[in-house]
């Protein structure tokens, strides 16, 4: 930031937590349209350390009533050639790619949701 100029970013801990009116008790920062109303339907985690990382995701995953889904990076900890320990969902070379194949998921099960079944035939709704 340039002297003189103020950042318009609120600071973090000046944002006021407050209970929002989901049944899953989540929390919003009470800012009307920016609040947070429900638990998302996919949490994905990216991580080097199969003992950790993975281990802690997979666990959300099976205690959760939404899905955790684990993705491993080859980067920092991970050594090539080792079978990890606990097992993720997708393997890829790093950050960048485990966002990238959270965003080609999604967009695969987007299109599927968006999928219908007229009389037998498949086709598929598409919004213009």
């Amino acid at each position: 930031m340039s002297r003189g100029k103020t950042s318009r970013l609120q600071p973090l801990a000046s944002l006021k937590l407050v209970p929002s009116s989901s049944p899953h008790g989540s929390y919003g920062s009470g800012a009307g349209t920016h609040s947070i109303d429900s638990l998302p339907d996919t949490v994905y985690f990216a991580g080097d350390t199969s003992e950790s990382d993975i281990r802690g995701t997979n666990k959300f995953d099976s205690c959760t009533e939404n899905s955790w889904y684990s993705i491993l990076a080859r980067t920092s900890v991970f050594q090539e050639g080792t079978k990890p320990r606990f097992a993720p969902k997708a393997t890829v070379d790093n950050v960048l790619e485990a966002v990238k194949h959270g965003m080609e998921r999604e967009y695969k099960e987007a299109l599927k949701a968006s999928s219908i079944n007229v009389d037998g035939v498949q086709g598929s709704a598409i919004e213009e």
